[in-house]
């Protein structure tokens, strides 16, 4: 039980960590007030620049990265340390508690929790969510299928229904995060894909 909470508390206090909010405040910018309202390497990515936006989403998967890393080392007896310090990453990527639980959508957090797990997934996954997001023509969708497939695939490779179970209700957030693209897509208001890639 004792690993179990540090490996929550070691995973949320990493997903606390906001590049984003950092830059925003060099910036002289409230990203929560501007373009897709986030505090996340996305909107960085669109309102303040692209160069800042990679790197805050690099800091983002790194900081998933080694919650997880970090959390298998330390507690390396505990089983599930890994995979619950990579979720509870997620749950203070989107909910830190020093900004009014107003974070990002997790999903940079996301490719670095595949990184740490198991690496092989991370390009099999991507190319599962890209397909998606050409197919049906939404950028949101390559963050939405990611989050879908990888609790799946991962409780596959690694034959864990506990870790399915954490995994899921972690990416079941990322999902909830992107419910106000799901219903711009409903309404059709959307941007594309073909259309983002062409401006």
């Amino acid at each position: 039980m004792k690993d179990a909470i540090f490996s929550i508390l070691l995973g949320y206090s990493l997903g606390c960590i906001s590049p984003a909010k950092l830059i925003s405040m060099i910036k002289n910018i409230d990203l929560r007030k501007n373009g897709t309202g986030n505090l996340g390497g996305t909107n960085v990515f669109v309102s303040v620049g692209k160069g800042l936006g990679v790197l805050v989403m690099l800091v983002d998967i790194l900081k998933a990265f080694f919650a997880v890393y970090l959390s298998q080392i330390l507690f390396e007896s505990f089983a599930y340390s890994g995979v619950l310090a990579g979720a509870f990453a997620i749950v203070g990527h989107i909910f830190p508690f020093y900004l009014r639980f107003k974070g990002g959508k997790g999903t940079a957090c996301l490719g670095g929790i595949i990184l740490a797990l198991d690496w092989r997934l991370f390009i099999p996954v991507l190319l599962i969510a890209l397909i998606a997001a050409f197919i049906t023509n939404y950028t949101c969708m390559t963050a939405i299928t990611g989050a879908t497939v990888f609790p799946i695939a991962y409780a596959l490779v690694s034959k864990c229904s506990v870790c399915f179970f954490i995994l899921a209700l972690a990416c079941g957030l990322i999902v909830y995060k992107h419910k106000d693209n799901l219903s711009r897509i409903k309404n059709k208001t959307e941007p594309t894909l073909r259309k983002s890639v062409a401006n």
